[in-house]
């Protein structure tokens, strides 16, 4: 699940790494609209790491990038679809880390139920 998370992170990352080359940033809605994408490759990696801090790191990036989605284009699902904005791309990271962090927590939970035992 990391691994597949992982691929998809790196290519969210690569799509949006052009913009932050050529156009960079000056106010904080062009962070979330060009930085915040970039920094999902990374994010995914801390996931091999601590699984439940990269889940929180990544949904903190999707609402961030699509509240100001949100804010250029209006309200309207249908333009965000339109916009090139891997929507779903996005939204399937997002819930790989999730389960990711859930099987974590759940194999650490048998782990140290295992060491209590006598």
């Amino acid at each position: 699940m990391l691994a597949v998370s992982s691929a998809v992170g790196a290519y969210v990352s690569a799509v949006f790494v052009g913009g932050l080359l050529v156009l960079g940033f000056s106010s904080f809605l062009q962070f979330c609209l060009i930085c915040v994408p970039v920094l999902t490759f990374p994010v995914t990696l801390l996931g091999w790491w601590n699984s439940r801090t990269a889940a929180i790191l990544l949904i903190v990036i999707v609402v961030l990038f699509y509240v100001a989605q949100v804010w250029l284009v209006g309200p309207s699902l249908h333009e965000l679809l339109l916009n090139h904005t891997h929507l779903f791309a996005f939204v399937g990271l997002t819930v790989l880390m999730v389960c990711a962090a859930v099987l974590d927590s759940e194999v650490s939970v048998s782990v140290d139920a295992e060491r209590e035992a006598p």
